[in-house]
């Protein structure tokens, strides 16, 4: 909906979402010839409940994104030998930056999206029948592990709130032993050093 209010136009956008059958594949530089790719990221369906974007004449635009589903995903998750996520060496310009001094430093919990331009709000998501490949290079000896049957939830967030949100995954490791992730997270804080 777009309407124009006095000299100002105010904009509102409602809608779902749904990306179906995705596959990410990663390949290095010299391989990029080559056949061969590794696959970090493939899912069924993600599909979004809700979609709100409003840009109101005056004020603080903001996001709101209703409750994601996903569903028969797989992933993949490696830590390099430098104590790197892989996902990081694959960007370019991934050279990380000078850390701030101890002055400047958060003494207590703020919100990575305080810097936003706008609002962000999240209904949660919810995660159906995954598996995971996990592997650690970075500590020794070596550690990977293969979580599959992954099922759970991640409650809802908001960018101008400093409260956690649920979460709750179960699952199956290494075909046998039991999987259960009970707890609360705020990805959107960044925790005190």
């Amino acid at each position: 909906e777009l309407r124009q209010i006095g000299s100002a136009w105010q904009l509102g956008l409602d809608g779902e979402a749904l990306i179906a059958d995705l596959r990410i594949e990663a390949r290095r530089a010299a391989a990029a010839r080559s056949d061969t790719a590794r696959e970090l990221l493939s899912w069924n369906a993600l599909s979004l409940k809700g979609l709100k974007v409003d840009l109101p004449a005056q004020g603080r635009p903001s996001l709101h994104l209703g409750e994601m589903r996903l569903s028969d995903y797989y992933a993949q998750l490696e830590i390099t030998e430098e104590g790197r996520l892989y996902l990081q060496t694959l960007a370019p310009g991934n050279a990380q930056g000078a850390s701030p001094s101890p002055s400047e430093r958060p003494v207590g919990p703020r919100s990575r999206l305080a810097g936003l331009p706008f609002d962000f709000g999240w209904d949660g998501a919810v995660f159906n029948n995954g598996r995971l490949e996990f592997n650690d290079r970075f500590i020794r000896p070596n550690y990977s592990a293969v979580l599959s049957e992954l099922f759970g939830r991640i409650g809802a967030f908001d960018s101008r709130k400093l409260a956690p949100a649920m979460l709750q995954f179960a699952g199956v490791v290494a075909g046998t032993g039991v999987l259960s992730i009970e707890g609360a997270i705020n990805p959107a804080i960044d925790p005190p050093s």
